[in-house]
């Protein structure tokens, strides 16, 4: 698509036409109504304040278009630096920058005297990508069949000749990619708080409860499931096992910052992250170029990763003639195991969450669960949590009673980082891959996995395939055959749904707790049917 640029005058005549135009082109890209008029106020928000600045010049460059496939607007105009996305008591300035990244709301940069404002759309869904993994099973199926024309030799050559390459390829984008997007994604989030005293009042409790969940939820999903699976017992003496146990967590602790990133070592990676970003967070302006360079760093590889990603159905394909080929397909039959044990382990999960939020608001989990649903049922259609963000915003606020400034501060990182679900999944997908291949499990296995889980969940960048990165790291840190990767993509297919359901859910929930723990919240409108 073509961009199309206007140079348009900076006055209340010009802001009118600026917002119609933006409503038009939107309109055009076929976003819903809702969505369309949310984007149309943002920007006219922005817009009145530019108008507003003392400063302020007499004309704007507007470009409506597309990049990397995504709709795309620019805001360009000279003079001195001026960010319209902060007001004047700079309190948007955290929550802006996580949902910048998120392509919930606009993102600004200066350079050589230019101030650039731009709002770039993520895909709604991802039925796009749905339909072409289903054509990718259909071919794979219909040429697996047809493959039984061709002599043992033909198959053995096409598969090492073609086959294997591909397949070892996009796994080797996946590794290259996967551990400097991590960290930069990690460290990125952290310095992003903005501040050390908005992280010492709340954020020292939203952290605390987002990582402890994710530690719950990984502890809970291994008590649940295991009975269920039937492992090859992996366990020696019990003080090989406890020792096997400490030098894993005393090696979360890289011994130079360049190993952890040549061994693929996501622990310590997620570690360095971590002190990097409270390193930068605690510099502030003082190192604010390095904080730009990391967060440039961290927009380029997701986007990287996203391309990376569109490549999946050509993955689940030739994964899945490999498998008929090699007669290993029933392997992907037994799949409603994982599946009825996901379910099982998110309804005690949720169920225990909607009880203690109860208990702490004294308030009724019915009422809770209504207020909650209209949202959830957005992410669970869409499999979109961005999708579901301004509807989570108006529930939170509206009717579940939560401050404003609570919502603005936890809810955009609780995007990012808080996957309860996404924990499940990456546990149970361990244990369940760990009894297909018969890998030995010993109690130090069963530690690291609940540990990776748990960490992994906090990692995943918000770009759309992220979690396959992060099965691969699975899989590599576990001793699980790096085949397995078939069976993850097609479980992940399935449960994408439900995992943005159960995690929008589940954060309301959390957040409605978390304001009750702070005086946050609003309980007459809280307890209001």
């Amino acid at each position: 698509m073509t961009v199309k640029t206007t140079i348009i005058p900076l006055d209340p005549e010009g802001v009118d036409r600026i917002a119609e135009e933006i409503q038009t082109f939107f309109e055009e890209q076929g976003l819903s109504r809702r969505e369309v008029l949310r984007i149309r106020l943002t920007m006219e928000t922005m817009l009145l304040r530019l108008l507003a600045w003392e400063e302020r010049p007499k004309t704007v460059s507007l470009s409506l278009g597309k990049r990397f496939r995504r709709p795309t607007v620019l805001l360009r105009y000279d003079g001195g630096a001026f960010d319209p996305s902060v007001t004047a008591e700079g309190g948007e300035e955290w929550s802006g920058r996580i949902l910048a990244s998120l392509g919930l709301a606009p993102s600004w940069s200066f350079r050589a005297g230019r101030n650039t404002l731009q709002l770039r759309i993520p895909k709604a869904s991802g039925r796009s990508q749905l339909f072409w993994l289903a054509v990718a099973v259909v071919l794979a199926v219909v040429l697996g069949m047809a493959g039984g024309l061709l002599s043992d030799p033909v198959r053995t050559i096409l598969d090492d000749a073609l086959l294997t390459p591909i397949f070892n390829a996009f796994l080797g984008l996946i590794t290259t990619f996967a551990g400097p997007m991590i960290f930069m994604t990690i460290a990125a989030g952290v310095f992003s708080i903005g501040d050390t005293a908005s992280l010492n009042r709340i954020g020292k409790t939203m952290f605390a409860r987002y990582l402890g969940t994710a530690f719950l939820v990984s502890v809970l999903t291994l008590a649940v499931v295991r009975p269920f699976l039937s492992l090859v017992d992996g366990s020696g003496q019990g003080s090989s096992q406890i020792q096997q146990i400490s030098e894993m967590l005393f090696e979360i602790l890289s011994k130079n910052p360049i190993q952890p990133f040549l061994d693929a070592n996501t622990l310590q990676i997620i570690v360095l992250g971590v002190f990097a970003g409270i390193v930068l967070l605690i510099l502030g302006e003082r190192a604010k170029h390095v904080q730009a360079f990391v967060e440039e760093c961290s927009i380029v590889l997701q986007m990287m990763m996203e391309a990376v990603c569109r490549l999946i159905p050509l993955f689940v394909f030739v994964s899945l003639l490999r498998q008929i080929w090699s007669g290993a397909v029933g392997q992907l039959l037994g799949l409603w195991k994982p599946f009825l044990l996901y379910l099982l382990v998110n309804v005690v999960f949720l169920a225990i969450l909607t009880a203690e939020v109860s208990l702490r608001t004294r308030t009724s989990p019915v009422l809770l669960l209504k207020k909650a649903a209209p949202a959830t049922l957005v992410a669970f259609t869409t499999a979109s949590s961005m999708a579901a963000y301004s509807l989570s915003q108006e529930t939170c606020k509206q009717r579940l009673g939560i401050r404003p400034r609570l919502f603005d501060f936890c809810f955009p990182l609780g995007i990012v980082i808080y996957m309860p679900s996404g924990v499940t999944t990456f546990v149970l997908l361990a244990g369940y891959l760990a009894e297909v291949y018969r890998i030995p499990v010993s109690p130090s296995w069963m530690v690291l996995a609940v540990i990776l889980a748990a960490f992994l969940s906090v990692a995943v960048p918000p770009t759309p395939g992220a979690m396959l990165t992060c099965y691969g790291i699975l899989l590599v840190q576990l001793g699980i055959p790096i085949e397995a990767m078939l069976m993850a993509v097609t479980l992940n297919v399935v449960l994408d749904f439900f995992m943005t359901a159960v995690d929008v859910l589940a954060l309301q929930l959390e957040l409605t707790s978390q304001a009750k723990m702070l005086n946050m919240v609003d309980e007459e409108i809280l307890r209001r049917p």
